[in-house]
């Protein structure tokens, strides 16, 4: 088969297999590291705590009953007087797993009070799958040893002597100092093509026209580059690229994360603030306290700023549901935003101290519950599920009065009706049943604490709460209203009135320790407040009748905070050269990766908050020096001394990502809509029906840019999926570059690139004439400069011999037979290096 393709007189044929070829070596691969997180975080999360809380006291460093320590891998797998405790991949040979079965009293662990099934399952599975165990440094460091715990200092580097420096970039001299201390001697400019086509990728992830190119490269005045930087920066399709690395952050999605994957038709309300707040350069300091207590804002503040700073808290709201029911799992809703906090904000993880003390980082239980207590004291909008199919707690993006204004003489109806939903949740039979059931609970909750808390067996108790089924018992209270909360949403949409999927304050409290992470096992009540690892100068106190979400965001933002600047410098950064300063630009704690230029990283820190957290002033400053402006090509001495060019002596060539690559495809047909589009075409909210077994799924077709593409948490885009599209279920600090057979196939054979190709041939034929023109243009839309002379040649011989083989099918109209040619060079140009890649 493959030598009777390679001797087809077809061209079609013949391009194919190059193609393919071409396309299996496109794509750089880099080892994810995914699959070892998820297993850490497991770990971390199930199995140290019951290990930590429920067996070290009895095998652990003080006390080894039967010989057996529990506190390692070596001492699992070495066991005690009954032999190994730990067979990795088999959970029936391992004494450990067995012991938690119960079958055998004289091997019963624990003793007193047994492992809940999920326990049980847990340990079971870590054990089948290998049981793995994360390395890692045995004794934590303290928040004054670290580099990352102690706030930036800004320190000007020497003057570059060789004058490869920009005159007035810090920037370049950091770069310097690095590269003179290796003996390494930076790469030439790169050409002015390349820096075009750079740039426009950069900043608004598009290519510059066949126009836009020719001015450029026609402009040989000084200040040229720089202007052109000044009008990317001002463009709106700056925030659409920019507002889609920050999603990433983010972990944004349209839908739910339940157990059906619910749509929210609101968040793209979030999406567009995003993007919004990126295009008017919101400073980021303003940017992290709306995000955080935007609503608290938005009742302080102007009226005009009221829906953007409601929206914003979109970024909390959008934290993973999980179940079905509206209050179900907080503990597990709550440790998402925390992850998305932590991890997002300051560059630490905080997931492990939910059930214990951080292995590594100084993070402490009590660090945990401080912050959990300010989110459970917020309220979360709920998307609605298959028990209960209406949204609630979302936001109004109006004041008072102007949504009474907007609603106008339907305002008394819905004040009605919402009156009589409250005396439902109130007094209704259903309401009474629950609070009755919740009482109840409440009581066993509290004797079973106080039971375990001096060792001795709950479990009969624990049975009975077990047959309390709070969370049906809520859903019938729910059900009796949903009606009438479907008909408000349906007049508040006929009336123009919008409510986001955002926080408001809720019942503010302090909460108690979460033993393991049970939130039935009560330790201590912790005061809600900010994580110790952190020393800032004047913390804010939080208010007594205050979630403190507000006291959370101005503590982040102090000057004197060791992480918030530092972990953005290095995203922003990282965004521009492919690569951060600190390779962990998630994981600034004890096993993140030390910074490669220190000094660089804390002067760009300190410098980003002196110029008032502007992200395009940072812009300006890395853009305009010589180090982004490097080539990619390599130095073999260079290469030698630092093949993975840790100090930027050129810019490394990378691939585009997802979102560039489609609409890249779409700019070159002419198919591309720039505007921005409305809310995407979710069914009616009174149709839904989706369940656990019947989940929602779709995807809706859209010529927009990929920003705006309907994304999922159970479902991932399928194109954005394939190449490698951020993870919408939790917080992406970095996007993996794969290569797989279906990228190849789909750039060959897929109807998405055969259209396109088809459209990209019609755009070409109607913008010249003759064959030489044509060349230019294919050329210069697709890969931003015209054809060198050999490609012209190899070119022209591709067309010809095309255009031969469909002369001999005599039923090929003219017309018709240079269509298909063009479509067919249209799809060489869009699978070739140049075209995915940018220099």
């Amino acid at each position: 088969m493959i030598r009777n393709m390679s001797n087809s007189r077809n061209p079609i044929l013949k391009i194919r297999c190059g193609v393919l070829l071409l396309c299996f070596l496109v794509f750089p691969w880099f080892p994810a590291t995914a699959v070892e997180d998820s297993r850490e975080t497991f770990f971390e999360t199930r199995i140290r705590p019951i290990l930590l809380g429920r067996c070290l006291e009895c095998h652990g460093p003080d006390k080894q009953k039967n010989g057996l320590r529990v506190d390692s891998l070596s001492a699992l797998l070495k066991g005690g007087k009954s032999g190994p405790a730990l067979v990795r991949g088999k959970p029936e040979l391992s004494l450990i797993v067995q012991a938690t079965l119960g079958m055998d009293d004289d091997l019963k662990m624990p003793p007193k009070v047994p492992l809940t099934k999920r326990e049980k399952d847990d340990l079971a599975e870590w054990v089948g799958s290998g049981a793995f165990w994360p390395a890692g440094p045995v004794a934590k460091i303290s928040s004054k040893e670290h580099w990352a715990f102690r706030a930036p200092a800004k320190v000007d580097p020497p003057v570059d002597p060789t004058g490869w420096a920009e005159p007035d970039s810090m920037i370049d001299r950091f770069v310097s100092v690095s590269l003179r201390q290796k003996g390494l001697r930076p790469a030439k400019r790169a050409t002015r093509e390349s820096l075009l086509r750079r740039l426009y990728f950069d900043l608004l992830g598009l290519p510059p026209t066949p126009e836009q190119v020719l001015d450029f490269l026609r402009d040989d005045s000084p200040k040229a580059y720089e202007e052109l930087v000044d009008s990317l920066l001002a463009s709106p399709h700056y925030g659409e690229r920019w507002g889609r690395h920050w999603l990433d952050v983010a972990r944004y999605a349209d839908t739910a994360g339940d157990n059906s994957d619910f749509p929210i038709p609101e968040a793209s309300l979030y999406r567009d603030y995003v993007i919004d707040a990126f295009n008017k350069d919101k400073p980021y300091d303003e940017f992290i306290r709306e995000q955080l207590a935007g609503d608290v804002l938005a009742k302080k503040g102007s009226s005009k700023l009221y829906a953007e700073r409601t929206i914003a808290t979109g970024f909390v709201g959008l934290s993973r549901r999980f179940g079905t029911y509206m209050d179900e799992a907080p503990e597990l809703i709550i440790e998402d935003t925390l992850d998305v906090v932590g991890r997002g904000l300051m560059g630490i993880t905080l997931k492990c101290a939910r059930c214990h003390s951080h292995k590594y980082d100084p993070v402490s239980m009590d660090d945990y519950y401080g912050l959990y207590g300010i989110f459970a004291s917020s309220s979360y909008p709920f998307p609605g599920s298959e028990s209960s199919p209406r949204s609630q707690r979302m936001v109004s993006t109006s004041p008072t009065q102007e949504m009474n204004r907007l609603l106008g003489t339907k305002s008394q109806d819905v004040l009605k009706m919402r009156r009589h939903i409250e005396n439902t949740l109130k007094d209704g039979e259903a309401a009474k049943k629950y609070l009755d059931w919740k009482k109840k609970s409440d009581q066993l909750l509290d004797e079973i604490n106080v039971l375990e808390g001096r060792g001795e067996d709950a479990s009969e108790l624990r049975d009975r709460l077990s047959r309390i089924d709070l969370d049906a018992a809520r859903s019938k209270v729910l059900s009796e209203v949903a009606a009438l909360e479907l008909r408000i949403h349906e007049i508040e949409s006929e009336e123009g009135l919008l409510r986001a999927y955002a926080l408001e304050e809720g019942e503010i409290g302090d909460v108690r320790m979460q033993l393991s992470g049970d939130p039935t096992r009560w330790g201590p009540w912790v005061k809600r407040g900010f994580p110790s690892f952190a020393k800032v100068k004047n913390p804010p106190a939080i208010p007594e009748g205050s979630s403190g979400r507000l006291e959370l965001a101005e503590w982040l933002v102090r000057p004197d905070h060791p992480l918030t600047a530092r972990v953005m410098v290095n995203r922003i950064w990282q965004w521009h050269f492919g690569k951060p300063l600190v390779a962990t630009p998630s994981n600034f704690g004890i096993r993140g990766a030390y910074p490669t230029h220190p000094g660089l990283l804390d002067w760009l820190a300190v410098d980003f908050i002196e110029g008032g957290w502007s992200i395009k002033r940072l812009h300006r400053k890395i853009l305009l020096s010589s180090t982004y402006r490097l080539s990619s090509e390599s130095i073999a001495r260079n290469e030698a001394v630092d093949p993975a060019n840790r100090l930027y002596w050129r810019f490394d060539r990378r691939r585009l990502d997802a979102e560039a690559i489609r609409d890249s495809m779409l700019h070159a047909s002419g198919r591309l809509e720039l505007s921005r589009p409305g809310f995407h075409p979710f069914p009616p909210r009174k149709n839904y029906k989706f369940t656990q077994h019947n989940p929602f799924q779709a995807v809706y077709p859209s010529n927009h840019r990929s920003v705006y593409l309907m994304t999922q948490r159970f479902k991932r885009h399928p194109f954005l999926n394939l190449f490698d599209g951020p993870d919408t279920n939790v917080s992406t600090p970095v996007r993996s570059t794969s290569t797989v057979p279906q990228q190849a196939l789909f750039l060959m054979n897929g109807k998405f690139v055969r259209e396109l190709s088809v459209e990209f041939a019609d755009r070409i034929l109607g913008a010249a004439k003759e064959d030489g023109d044509l060349l230019n243009f294919a050329h210069m839309t697709a890969w931003g400069r015209p054809p060198t002379e050999r490609e012209r040649e190899k070119a022209n011989r591709y067309l010809s011999e095309f255009y031969r083989t469909l002369d001999e099918d005599r039923g090929r109209a003219a017309d018709s037979a240079k269509r298909d040619a063009w479509a067919s060079y249209g799809s060489v140009l869009f699978c070739s290096n140049e075209f995915l890649y940018v220099d």
